[in-house]
């Protein structure tokens, strides 16, 4: 069984595969742009630290967070909003091509600390930011007596 059917709710009607490609490429989209507005209003100054790459990957860490803990269980969102936000959105959001450049470009110019303090920061700051997201957003979805919400 196809993971999509897996992780849908009971009755929901599965998009194929040519449909989720395309919502997961509209959501890339979105996500990218989003990305490249965060980088031009942040600019990585020569030889700085890339901290709009950084700040994006720990935000779109805490957004998968939130969205894996919303949209999972009993109020299971259709696979396509996974498709869309998970996949897709912040997907492109996320860069680790651009982390990846960042830290290239700072070991070039002979800045080994930075580059490394930069990996460390951001695979702490991410794993952080997932747990955090899926913290808060079990906040959101806990019932007062302490269940999940139906």
């Amino acid at each position: 069984m196809p993971t999509s059917e897996r992780l849908a709710p009971r009755g929901t009607r599965v998009p194929g595969t040519a449909a989720m490609t395309g919502i997961a490429a509209c959501g890339g989209a979105a996500g990218a742009m989003a990305r490249h507005l965060v980088s031009v209003a942040w600019p990585t100054p020569d030889q700085g630290l890339p901290l709009a790459t950084l700040a994006v990957n720990i935000a779109g860490a805490v957004l998968i967070g939130v969205l894996v803990t919303a949209v999972t269980g009993p109020r299971a969102a259709p696979p396509w909003v996974r498709q869309l936000l998970g996949t897709g959105f912040l997907g492109g959001f996320t860069t680790y091509s651009a982390h990846t450049l960042g830290i290239g470009l700072l070991l070039a110019s002979g800045r080994v600390l930075p580059a490394v303090a930069y990996m460390a920061l951001t695979l702490v700051g991410a794993l952080a930011g997932v747990a955090l997201g899926a913290w808060l957003a079990g906040l959101l979805v806990r019932a007062p007596d302490g269940g999940r919400l139906p």
